[in-house]
């Protein structure tokens, strides 16, 4: 991957994390020890647990079909 590759794949992360962190001030989720989650918290959690939160994420469309 080329340096301007590189750049523009940093911008559109960087571009989708300030809209991600947007959507998700209008959310209120909590951990029962730590109180509040933070965003960054939240987006390192997801992607330690990609796999079971897209599975999540498919049953729950699932359910949603029932």
């Amino acid at each position: 991957m080329s340096l301007k590759d590189k750049i523009e794949k940093i911008r559109s992360v960087q571009s989708d994390m300030e809209y991600l962190k947007e959507e998700f001030k209008s959310m209120s989720l909590y951990a029962s020890r730590d109180g509040e989650v933070k965003f960054e918290v939240f987006m390192e959690w997801l992607s330690e647990w990609e796999h079971n939160v897209t599975h999540m994420i498919q049953v729950s469309k699932t359910i949603k079909e029932i």
